[in-house]
């Protein structure tokens, strides 16, 4: 029997299932379309917004894009300037060196002669402060020094490259202003609130930030290497009213935090006893990053040049010089 496949594969509407409110054509017409009135289908989920939030966002990283720039710029800025005035102090510290009476330098001991100053008797005589009267009239190697700023106290050279006035008001004020008085990243070289010209303090303490672009103390811990220390063997501190001479004896890292090991209280040493002095700076000989065999008596004077030394905000690194005049 010959079948009319196309008379059988005809829609039949009367097979599907129509809609009740449909006529035949309209649901074959939603079948050929796909539509099925009476199948469910998964609801689909709609997917978050999160438009907003990447604006906050990049809005966010914009600002701090805008103040990281902006504090590159300022530094780099304020970088230069530093240069700028370091390069105008070292010229007229060395215009001032020409109308001074430096001292005359003094020959380097021999190795045995230092050994043998390290191995004399301590002294019985305790440390006296110089008696305080009126002071004296300022050298006039700081003329302009105090004509530029009334804070100055000294200026300091000592490394290869460390040749600054040295001011003095309390130990904040200089952390961000220069020795012009301009406001600076790299602040300047003060003395201790706590520590005095005259009559001289026994420990004379400089602070100084250790600046990356080497302005200020940048390069003071290059003293933790004893051959740096055997090219630049004196520090000329000169103070208002005398210019003197000191001999690194110790180069030290350490903690101002009193649980450390390695702490160290610098305050204490002008109210040290003889005895307390001498345990102090025996402690220091041997904190020291390399021995340096120089002789320091219970009578001396001392100076302290510290600056921070590393990402610990309670690590310092400080070189130890005795006042030797004459030597």
């Amino acid at each position: 029997m010959r079948v009319n496949r196309k008379q059988d594969t005809q829609y039949n509407a009367s097979s599907v299932s129509m809609h009740p409110d449909c006529t035949p054509e309209e649901s074959h017409s939603y079948r050929m379309q796909g539509y099925h009135p009476h199948q469910s289908f998964p609801e689909t989920k709609k997917k978050p917004r999160y438009k907003p939030m990447v604006v906050v966002l990049f809005i966010v990283l914009s600002v701090i894009f805008v103040y990281a720039s902006t504090q590159l710029v300022l530094y780099f800025v304020h970088s230069r300037q530093a240069r700028q005035e370091e390069q105008m102090v070292q010229t007229m510290i060395a215009q001032s060196e020409g109308i001074t009476e430096e001292p005359a330098p003094a020959p380097t001991p021999e190795p045995s002669a230092v050994l043998q100053a390290v191995a004399a008797p301590e002294p019985t005589v305790s440390y006296r402060a110089p008696a305080q009267g009126s002071k004296p009239e300022a050298l006039i190697q700081f003329s302009k020094a105090l004509a530029i700023n009334p804070d100055t106290i000294g200026q300091l050279q000592m490394g290869e490259s460390i040749k600054a006035y040295v001011v003095q008001r309390d130990n904040i004020y200089y952390l961000r202003h220069s020795f012009t008085d301009e406001y600076s990243f790299s602040g300047a070289i003060f003395l201790d609130v706590t520590c005095s010209i005259y009559p001289q303090s026994r420990n004379m303490i400089l602070h100084g930030h250790n600046m990356q672009d080497g302005t200020a103390f940048g390069k003071l811990s290059r003293f933790d290497d004893l051959n740096y220390l055997n090219r630049y063997p004196f520090i000329e501190f000169s103070t208002l009213y005398e210019n003197a001479r000191y001999i690194p004896f110790a180069a030290v890292y350490y903690s101002i935090d009193p649980k450390s090991d390695r702490f160290l209280d610098l305050y204490r040493i002008n109210t040290m006893s003889t005895e307390e002095f001498l345990t102090f700076v025996a402690k220091l000989q041997k904190m020291s990053e390399y021995l340096v065999p120089v002789y320091v008596a219970g009578t001396d004077q001392i100076l302290t040049v510290t600056t921070c030394a590393t990402r610990d905000d309670n690590v310092r690194f400080a070189v130890f010089a005795v006042k030797r005049n004459g030597i």
